[in-house]
């Protein structure tokens, strides 16, 4: 949550792969003033969103089922302040857990893991207003390659992320020049 402390007063968040709603749902308690949105592509965990939102009384987290940014109204474009995105990352020969499940939630594609972080990277400058800010969590190891790839395409990633354990949490700002904004 320290990545959203100092933004908007009334800040527009977006979070892509919201699983249970965790972080959405967090945010929405530390930040009670934004306006989230989130969005998953297992209808299972769309599910398990809705019932802990309804559970915990928030009515400020809306959300969607569908790819990445894909299911988010065109009317968000150019307006957010933070996409917030806890996608699968680990590398697919690092993976051996059994279970469709699971798989789906945390072996990443390509063969480091990063390649849905890739796609998102791709597709985020249109929806982050210009200076908006990209969330993410990742593997130490994939920290330092990551942070030239988001540099290369116009982010300017942390210096020095927050490292958790086995996962790596990181921010990049998108460059004012480089945001589309529509």
């Amino acid at each position: 949550l320290r990545h959203i402390g100092g933004i908007a007063a009334h800040p527009v968040i977006v979070e892509v792969g919201t699983g249970c709603g965790a972080v959405a749902l967090a945010i929405a308690r530390a930040r009670p003033n934004a306006e989230i949105h989130a969005s998953d592509l297992l209808r299972p965990a769309i599910r398990w969103a809705r019932r802990n939102r309804r559970r915990l009384g928030i009515t400020s987290v809306d959300l969607y089922r569908g790819s990445m940014l894909a299911p988010f109204p065109a009317s968000l474009r150019g307006r957010v302040d933070v996409v917030v995105a806890n996608l699968p990352y680990v590398p697919p020969s690092e993976f051996r857990e059994p279970g469709s499940l699971v798989r789906s939630a945390v072996r990443g594609r390509d063969d480091d893991g990063l390649g849905l972080y890739r796609q998102l990277i791709a597709d985020v400058p249109s929806f982050l207003r210009p200076g908006g800010v990209l969330v993410f969590q990742c593997a130490p190891y994939q920290w330092d390659a990551f942070a030239e790839e988001l540099a290369s395409v116009g982010f300017l990633p942390d210096r020095e992320p927050e490292r958790k354990g086995t996962a790596v949490v990181a921010s990049a700002e998108l460059r004012r020049d480089a945001a589309i904004g529509g």
